[in-house]
């Protein structure tokens, strides 16, 4: 989990430190935009992460971030070197680029946004702080080495296909170790929540009638508040008028005990 969450951040700060040679490559490819794309498809996946954790389960729902990692990676480098070599022709690579940072942004939530639940199934309570502060703290890393390798293996506009190769065989690699090792729990729990949990997470959601109820109801509530703020104001009324007589009707009383 670590590894996806470096190489996520690696990819979408990957053009950051070559962001004119980018441009001399691929002529319509903006960095700053590639990293709007990336971030907006992370918000959307992020608002739908729960959902799928709790239908998917850990592995699973890790299992499925890293094979969008994975073809996010090949899209946008357009091979996977030295298996598939990867070429992007200037003025016909562009849309590769876009789709692969998309593709990576969405994959980017489903293994960031659940090192606490890897901790709680996997480690004993005394380890989780640590366990779930070296997955997060990975994304640090990553933007590292965005700019460390990004400065040192390109060198020219030319350089760029083979850069984001070595990210696609990278992230190829990862799906496959994640394929065979990683798993929800061990087998053996390491503490009483770890048997409990096991990967799992429960979300109960409302249905689309509750949601419709509870609209409707505020609604009603606020109809109701505004009619009773108008009767209240129209009895203030009337209170304010009284007085008045009142006070006529005992400036009278006062004048006939006196004369008494």
């Amino acid at each position: 989990m670590s590894v996806l969450n470096l190489l996520s951040d690696w990819t979408c700060y990957s053009v950051a430190p070559i962001a004119l040679l980018t441009e001399e490559a691929f002529g319509n490819i903006n960095a700053e935009r590639l990293v709007v794309v990336f971030l907006g498809a992370n918000v959307m996946a992020t608002a739908c992460e729960p959902f799928i954790l709790s239908r998917l389960g850990l592995r699973r729902t890790v299992l499925f971030g890293a094979l969008l990692l994975m073809v996010g990676s090949i899209t946008k480098s357009g091979g996977m070197p030295p298996v598939i070599q990867a070429t992007l022709t200037k003025g016909q690579g562009e849309w590769r680029v876009y789709l692969g940072f998309f593709l990576v942004g969405l994959s980017q939530p489903l293994y960031q946004c659940t090192p606490a639940l890897l901790s709680a199934s996997w480690f004993p309570e005394a380890e989780r702080t640590l366990a779930t502060g070296v997955a997060l703290n990975a994304n640090q890393i990553g933007i590292g080495f965005a700019f460390i390798f990004g400065t040192a293996l390109v060198a020219n506009s030319d350089d760029i296909p083979r850069y984001f190769g070595l990210l696609s065989l990278l992230s190829t690699l990862t799906f496959l170790g994640t394929l065979i090792q990683f798993d929800d729990a061990p087998p053996t729990p390491p503490s009483a929540t770890a048997r409990v949990m096991r990967g799992t997470l429960e979300v109960n959601l409302p249905s689309v009638r509750t949601i419709f109820d509870s609209v409707r109801n505020f609604g009603t509530s606020v109809h109701s508040g505004d009619s009773s703020k108008r009767r209240n104001g129209s009895a203030d009324k009337e209170a304010k008028s009284r007085p008045g007589n009142d006070g006529r009707h005992s400036h009278r009383r006062s004048r006939r005990s006196n004369r008494v």
